[in-house]
């Protein structure tokens, strides 16, 4: 998702209540009962033996990117939310991880939570795409090869907060303040905040630009880790297109994972809009700006740039992360579409991989270990300028 900008204002009045359901019970869901027709299909389409109380079990493989294989899905292949791989692994101080099996039960009670939530987002929030240019953007994301979702939800700023805590308990964690979309792989839903304001000075160019970015995301693979520490079990992200995080949260690859779906966003907005100055229009194709995490200023591409809610020109800190990204564009073409397709396909990874380790030996792995937050992705830029003699 793009990184946090300050210049959202934050949420003030809610709508008429929140759009997370009731937890499944024996009086709203739980039981065979009382789930209705839509949800038994849908269980019986997944998993033809089972309903959500029995005792069975299912597996499956590792996802890809922290396990070794796991994702065979064929590019040219958009798996359902409801079918992402769950993996098992059980955790004891001083003993190495074990995979297990993952209840079933607890598996088709989440998708069933989930659905509902998807459902009730889209009864609260009614299509909100006056201005916006739907068609084109989903032209020009079919032309890059992105299988983004169907589901996209535009929500007034002022109402951020009420999505935010109604999506806490499947288990999204509440980001920072300032949020101008989000990509929900629980329920497969892209959410785009519409800021007034900013459409006013950037033209609502400004949140196609970041519904483009969110649904960049939203084509990658997706799967969870179930983890039992001999507690609570504990269900946590796995992989998230080309990045991933271990069972204890340490996250990676997110510079490359990041930078891919901003890169896209800012060539839309030069080449697709025809803005190389970005949306704050800028005279020159490249533009100097502060530092989040040192003094002084670093350059970056202008057509990432856009005015922000007190008409300053402003980028997102994922700009850095997609410059480092343009600046191997730059040396292989190739590796563009070799990312994209990686996003959900192990082999299109190994391939994208190769070809960064052909630019610069070890580079795959550096970015994968550092610059996973977004106050390092300036860091990361600073060195893939360095290792690429650009500096």
């Amino acid at each position: 998702m793009p990184e946090i900008n300050s210049h959202f204002a934050s949420p003030s009045e809610e709508p008429e209540g929140v759009f997370t359901p009731p937890e499944p019970t024996a009086e709203t869901g739980g039981a065979d009962d009382s789930i209705t027709t839509a949800e038994a299909d849908m269980l019986s389409d997944l998993q033809p033996e089972d309903d959500p109380d029995d005792d069975e079990t299912s597996t499956d493989d590792a996802p890809s990117r922290p396990l070794d294989g796991g994702n065979t899905s064929p590019a040219a292949e958009r798996t359902s939310y409801l079918e992402r791989p769950v993996v098992g692994i059980r955790e004891r101080p001083g003993q190495p991880p074990q995979p297990i099996e993952v209840p079933t039960r607890l598996v088709a009670r989440g998708l069933i939570m989930a659905e509902r939530t998807r459902q009730a987002a889209i009864d609260l929030f009614p299509p909100d795409r006056d201005g916006l240019d739907i068609e084109r953007v989903g032209a020009f994301l079919a032309n890059m090869g992105v299988l983004p979702t169907e589901t996209t939800i535009e929500v007034p700023v002022k109402d951020r907060g009420t999505v935010l805590r109604s999506l806490q308990p499947l288990g999204v964690d509440a980001p920072e303040p300032g949020l101008s979309g989000m990509y929900i792989p629980q329920i497969d839903t892209v959410f785009t905040f519409r800021d007034g304001r900013l459409e006013e000075l950037n033209g609502p160019e400004i949140t196609d630009k970041d519904r483009l970015h969110e649904l960049g995301h939203s084509g990658g693979a997706y799967s969870r880790w179930f983890v039992d520490r001999g507690g609570l079990p504990e269900l946590t992200d796995a992989q998230m297109g080309l990045a991933w995080q271990d069972t204890a949260g340490n996250p990676y690859n997110k510079l490359v994972d990041e930078g891919v779906q901003e890169y896209l966003a800012g060539t839309y907005v030069a080449e697709e809009l025809n803005r190389p100055g970005g949306l704050a229009n800028l005279a020159t194709t490249q533009h100097d700006v502060r530092r989040y995490s040192s003094p002084g200023t670093i350059s970056v591409p202008s057509r990432y740039t856009f005015l922000d809610r007190a008409g300053r020109v402003d980028i997102a800190a994922s700009a850095f992360a997609a410059t480092a990204i343009g600046h191997l564009i730059d040396r292989d073409p190739a590796l563009l579409p070799a990312l994209i397709a990686g996003a959900r396909d192990d082999e299109a990874f190994r391939e994208a991989t190769g070809r960064m380790e052909a630019i610069a030996p070890g580079m795959p792995d550096t970015l994968k270990n550092n610059f996973n937050t977004h106050t390092q992705y300036e860091n990361g830029l600073d060195y893939v300028r360095g290792i690429l003699g650009l500096s």
